[in-house]
């Protein structure tokens, strides 16, 4: 996952390149996920089959269902995808396509025995999701609802 650009503020100044400079101050190798009260373009590349098959059992691996504490857009630059849903939707993404994840709970699976898929994502902190007056808390452990493929 590459970190392209990243700011530290939802507004950023551009006032003697204070945002490059924000940025530049962050190791994209240890950059968190979501930048605290800023935003984060990423790419991501997720390779063929990313749901590997367990040898033993001959079934799909749990796909890494995770919620962040963000506003994000994804979209598919090339490949296919398959977004999965807690709910248990699946929706499979083109290029061109574009995804709003709301701090919901979802995973990524790609299909495709030969085709890499690439997605540009742009990741807005957010304040807690609450639903029913429950805060739903960042999860990246890949707790949540099982999908269809578990």
């Amino acid at each position: 996952m590459n970190l392209l650009y990243s700011t530290t503020t939802p507004t950023p100044s551009f006032t003697h390149d204070a945002d490059l400079h924000a940025h530049t101050a962050l190791d994209p190798v240890t950059a968190p996920l979501i930048v605290p009260h800023g935003t984060a373009c990423r790419v991501v590349d997720i390779g063929p089959l990313s749901v590997s098959t367990n040898q033993e059992t001959g079934k799909e691996a749990t796909p890494l269902m995770h919620r962040t504490q963000s506003l994000d857009y994804g979209v598919v630059v090339s490949g296919e995808v398959d977004l999965l849903l807690d709910s248990g939707e699946t929706r499979t993404m083109r290029v061109g396509d574009v995804a709003v994840q709301r701090g919901t709970m979802h995973a990524w699976r790609n299909k495709s025995e030969t085709e890499w898929c690439r997605m540009v994502f742009v990741l807005i902190a957010s304040e807690e999701a609450v639903a029913g007056g429950k805060v739903l808390p960042e999860d990246l452990s890949g707790g949540g609802r099982k999908t269809e493929a578990q």
